[in-house]
């Protein structure tokens, strides 16, 4: 019986310091690509006067990137606790198809989003009237951009609808 609760507990004790070792490498590829994007997108574009694009390019691209770090870490720790991730990660790849072959504009809104941060046609604070609606760009992202009315209405529009753009 003693050799049991010892060989079970070696196996949680083994299992829980690979698992602590997934977190805490997670946590300083997440330190490490906050720092690297910070100075890629800075050193691309230059701070005198683009320092708003800055900042809504590195928030898009960071959000992506700590989006699928914490998915990898989640199927590591996952696969450390013996559960088989193959199925998991193939219903996901078919999930992913039948969602993409199912929402047409959602695939519409993240290219579109895309374009808009690429071709730098507005970012963050500027003044601007999309769809009949005039505002301060609060937040853009790769599916949404959301404007706020100098009335404090705040509007959000998905960045595939958006076809003519007027900037003050």
């Amino acid at each position: 019986m003693n050799d049991l609760i010892s060989t079970t507990a070696l196996f949680f004790l083994n299992q829980g310091m690979k698992i602590i070792t997934i977190v805490i490498i997670s946590l300083l590829v997440y330190l490490f690509l906050d720092g690297v994007l910070k100075k890629i997108i800075s050193g691309m574009i230059k701070k005198s006067s683009r320092q708003k694009r800055v900042k809504t390019i590195k928030r898009v691209f960071f959000g992506t990137a700590k989006f699928v770090l914490v998915i990898v870490a989640i199927l590591m720790i996952l696969s450390e606790l013996g559960l088989d991730i193959a199925p998991i990660l193939a219903s996901v790849g078919l999930l992913g198809l039948a969602i993409s072959m199912g929402s047409r504009e959602i695939v519409g809104d993240f290219l579109a989003g895309l374009f808009i941060l690429i071709d730098d046609l507005y970012e963050i604070g500027d003044e601007v009237k999309i769809l009949g609606m005039e505002g301060k760009i609060k937040d853009v992202d790769l599916r949404k951009t959301i404007i706020e009315a100098p009335d404090g209405v705040i509007y959000i529009i998905p960045n595939g609808r958006i076809k003519e753009i007027t900037k003050k």
